[in-house]
């Protein structure tokens, strides 16, 4: 059937919204990655938050399994140690299921599926790191 069906709405493409950084503190983007343990076949989770304009590290906790509360622990973390806490944040992410989880709660916007390029060149620094 490569018609379109009379009571569905018709589909439209959407632009994902973007976020421009002019100071730091104002944008964060975070992912989970694998880290190779020493036993081949046994990863530790790297859970990273990066500031988009600075580039810098502001967070990061490595764990042995994936979980929202993990996650959610960092995320609030994060900005206290930024001394930011309270002041509006946007924190974008993947569509990974610890970043949507129904735990995860957050007071800061969130965004998904956005640009990802800084979070590939750092799990790249640190996959030639191991």
């Amino acid at each position: 059937m490569n018609t379109h069906r009379s009571r569905t709405k018709i589909p439209e493409k959407r632009n994902p919204p973007t976020h421009i950084a002019i100071a730091v503190n104002q944008v964060w983007t975070w992912d989970i990655t694998w880290l190779n343990a020493s036993i081949k076949g046994q990863y530790y989770k790297l859970y990273l938050i990066v500031d988009m304009f600075s580039r810098f590290i502001v967070g990061y906790e490595v764990w042995e399994t994936e979980k929202a509360e993990y996650a959610q622990h960092l995320i609030k973390k994060a900005p206290l140690s930024q001394g930011i806490a309270g002041r509006p944040l946007i924190l974008h992410s993947d569509n990974g299921s610890p970043m949507k989880a129904a735990t995860f709660l957050t007071p800061y916007q969130r965004h998904y599926g956005l640009d990802k390029e800084i979070m590939k060149n750092v799990k790249k620094l640190m996959k030639k790191l191991e």
